[in-house]
This record gives C-alpha cells, structure tokens and sequence, in this order.
C-alpha cells in the first residue's frame, strides 16, 4: 500500500519508494555509503545511484573522510529533511484513512501484531543484514 502511494505520487513528493527508504535510512546517523547499503540491503552501486539521485535533488549531501578520499559520509540536507517529512506526513494521512476503516477489535489487533512485527524486525535486523551480506 505504501509503496503504491509512492509511486502515484511520486511526482508531488519528488521521491520513489527507494529514495524514501535511502533518506529514512540516512536520517538518523549519517551514516557512511558503505554503511547506508547495508542499511537498507541492497547493492553499493545501486546505493550509489540512489544517492547520486538525491544529491542531484538537492536532498542530500556527500562529504569525504579525511582519511580517505573513497569513503563518503551522508547527511540530509535541509531540503532533503523537509521531503522526508512531507513524505511521512501524506503516507500517515492515507494509512490513517484506511484504519479508521476498521472496527476497533480490528485495530487493537493490528496494533499488537504491529507491536510484534517491529520487535521481530529489531531482534532480527542485523542476522537479516548479515544473511544477504554473506549471500553476495
């Protein structure tokens, strides 16, 4: 459903599904490219893009390692800041008409099986990460 929304409104927000993700991803950290990709686990050359992309928007910005010249580190800009938001305001409103929808035994359900989900995805992220990492 979220990913649908992005991409009918990808024009509006100026982000596809996969940018959002990046920029979520840079958010809290800034982290370094070879970090972000295994953040959002996908390969470093199509991070590379994808952060090409956002940099050329105007969303974010690169800075090179003292140390060394190949190593980039990631920050939004406040530009970048502001789509993200944008983003996360319009993806709530359309969840929110779609859970309004549902009765309230319904939404109780779904919160519980929300509040599992996220501590299933918060124990597992890192075995995940690693999996695909050792899988390439």
């Amino acid at each position: 459903m979220v990913t649908r929304f992005m991409q009918q409104h990808a024009d509006e927000l100026q982000l596809n599904m996969l940018e959002f993700d990046v920029l979520r991803s840079i958010e809290p950290g800034n982290p370094w490219m070879k970090e972000l990709a295994s953040r959002i686990v996908i390969s470093r050359p199509a991070v590379t893009k994808l952060v090409a992309s956002l940099v050329g928007k105007g969303f974010v910005e690169r800075r090179e390692s003292a140390r060394d010249r190949r190593a980039k580190n990631l920050r939004l800009t406040p530009r970048g800041r502001a789509a993200l938001r944008r983003a996360r305001r319009e993806i709530s409103r359309v969840l929110d008409a779609y859970v309004k929808q549902l009765s309230d035994h319904a939404r109780a359900d779904l919160h519980r099986g929300l509040a599992e989900l996220l501590d299933a995805f918060a124990s597992g992220r890192n075995e995940v990460a690693a999996a695909t990492r050792a899988a390439r």
